[in-house]
């Protein structure tokens, strides 16, 4: 049995960090409005909750001081994480181009998770070429690659689509694919993936 550790790969908007839930309450002061977000309702441009002539200044608020310093973890997020690291090297991997915007990140990831980490910033969605044994993301697009455990996070329009509604199913390669709607979730498919498909 090998004693090296495995690896996770951990997206960050949408994953580990609650970004829509902070660009809806930075646009809803900025409008000086108020609603109720559902989440399952949610799509990947903030429709329905955003219009399509706003939706540049949103993008806009990713880089800026006062969502990084409103940006709160997801519910669990640091307990599961921190849990997971003793048996796993975590790495965030995150689309993130601004040079101070990755700054940003960093610093927010380094305020929240004590533990040791890496972070690997990647120019688009695709990030098949990063190495990993398993990979949590919002996105479907981002789960490509080479992984033996592929976790579909959240439950909102853009990734809730009938044909990923799911249970945890394996393939023929050994990989398996599933979905958390929390790191509660997360962390019970990782259970079950140790405990039943990848004994080694």
């Amino acid at each position: 049995m090998s004693n090296k550790k495995k690896t996770i790969i951990v997206d960050f908007d949408n994953t580990v960090a609650r970004s829509s839930d902070c660009i809806l309450e930075i646009y809803k002061k900025y409008k000086g409005i108020d609603f109720k977000v559902d989440n399952r309702f949610l799509g990947w441009d903030f429709e329905p909750y955003i219009p399509p002539e706003d939706r540049d200044w949103a993008i806009k608020q990713f880089d800026r001081d006062e969502f990084y310093n409103r940006l709160k973890p997801m519910d669990g997020a640091v307990e599961v994480l921190t849990k997971l690291s003793k048996k796993y090297n975590i790495v965030f991997c995150t689309k993130t181009e601004n040079p101070s915007t990755r700054i940003k990140k960093l610093y927010w990831l380094d305020k929240y998770f004590k533990f040791k980490f890496n972070v690997i910033f990647v120019d688009s969605f695709v990030k098949s070429h990063v190495k990993g044994d398993i990979i949590i993301d919002d996105k479907i697009e981002c789960l490509q690659g080479d992984r033996k455990l592929k976790i579909i996070f959240g439950y909102t329009a853009y990734n809730s689509h009938p044909i990923y509604d799911y249970d945890s199913q394996q393939f023929d390669d050994g990989s398996m694919i599933t979905k958390a709607k929390d790191w509660e979730e997360v962390l019970s498919e990782i259970k079950y993936f140790e405990e039943n498909v990848d004994k080694n």
